[in-house]
């Protein structure tokens, strides 16, 4: 007698099964690699592929900032300088020769005028030789230069002015920064002014 085997048929759920146990494979392996990096020290980055990419880097070198050189002042002017710049004759300082430009400004004299009594002189920035023995000589100019030989009284009100004279029995000064040298001879000064200088010329 023969007998015929029909296949066999699998029972109902064996492939979701074995679905699963697949499913479980694949997630053991991959839990396996991610302990295998962690532990080799590798990084894992997720990244979304729709994300922004990170900030550029400006591969140009960064300004340098420069400090500017300080310019140097220009040192000022000496006063004998700015005496020169402006026209204005030198002004000397008595005991320092003085005497010896008695005679260069008496030759650069821009007027000469003669004196037996009184005179008043008030041009300023003149050259002046005042030739004879003077009672009383009043100088009101300013930055004036004044050559005279004996004077009784001397008066100066102005500033900035020189005086060169043989004698003065009396130096009477108001002004400010004016010199007044004689050549022989001890005045009586008064000087109520500002930075006058007053004294006698060095032989």
């Amino acid at each position: 007698m023969s007998m015929t085997h029909s296949p066999s048929r699998p029972r109902a759920g064996s492939r979701p099964r074995a679905r699963g146990a697949v499913a479980r494979a694949t997630g053991a392996t991959a839990i396996a690699l991610l302990v295998l990096g962690l532990a080799s020290g590798c990084t894992l980055t997720i990244r979304d592929a729709g994300g922004a990419s990170g900030p550029a880097v400006d591969g140009s070198p960064a300004p340098v900032s420069s400090t500017p050189t300080p310019t140097p002042s220009p040192t000022a002017a000496s006063e004998t300088d700015a005496g020169a710049a402006s026209g204005a004759p030198p002004t000397p300082a008595p005991d320092s020769g003085a005497d010896r430009d008695r005679d260069r400004w008496s030759a650069a004299a821009t007027t000469t005028q003669s004196c037996d009594s009184e005179l008043t002189l008030s041009t300023a920035g003149a050259v002046v030789r005042v030739e004879g023995p003077c009672t009383t000589l009043t100088v009101s100019a300013d930055a004036a230069v004044v050559v005279a030989d004996e004077v009784g009284t001397l008066v100066v009100t102005g500033a900035g002015t020189t005086v060169s004279v043989l004698r003065v029995d009396t130096a009477q000064v108001s002004g400010s920064a004016n010199s007044i040298v004689w050549e022989t001879g001890t005045p009586s000064v008064a000087d109520t002014g500002t930075a006058n200088r007053l004294g006698k010329a060095s032989p």
